[in-house]
């Protein structure tokens, strides 16, 4: 199967909204879990145990000031990302992004950046934030590779990582 391009789930879309939320959930729960194993049980920067419920409530809660992007393998989300405003600088979203372990290096988080800086740049926002713990190397490498696609995408967009 083919893994589609990122898209943005629509907040004022209840149907698509929940079925997203479901399969985020589902993923989430398998990374950290995949991620928590290699790593003697230190997860990534999930939330853990976050019900579909309550992904429908943050995707509802970011509104049209941010969003969850994804891509799917046929009918399984296998990569999400969550753009949300930065709650101490006005003009900064922060951006998370995580792929099943099966479908990394396959450009598909790439996507999901670009998405995500070509989104931030349409809303006027001028600078996005990666957000990683500190002991994910994985995740350390893949945000400072993506500095100067989000830079191109986003039109000269500033972009920094977490210090």
């Amino acid at each position: 199967m083919s893994v589609t391009a990122a898209d943005r789930v629509d907040p004022t879309r209840k149907g698509d909204v929940a079925e997203i939320a479901a399969g985020v959930a589902v993923l989430a729960e398998t990374i950290n879990k995949e991620h928590g194993d290699k790593l003697g049980g230190v997860g990534t920067a999930l939330p853990p145990n976050r019900t579909a419920a309550e992904w429908t409530a943050h995707i509802e809660r970011i509104g049209d000031r941010g969003g969850l992007f994804y891509c799917k393998d046929g009918n399984e989300v296998v990569a999400f990302a969550v753009l949300q405003p930065d709650q101490v600088e006005a003009d900064t979203l922060t951006m998370g992004v995580w792929v099943r372990e099966s479908h990394r290096r396959r450009g598909i988080g790439i996507e999901l950046a670009r998405a995500c800086a070509e989104f931030a740049k349409s809303t006027g926002f001028t600078k996005l934030r990666g957000t990683i713990p500190a002991y994910n190397e994985p995740a350390l490498s893949f945000f400072s590779a993506i500095g100067p696609i989000v830079q191109l995408s986003g039109g000269g967009m500033a972009y920094e990582l977490p210090v």
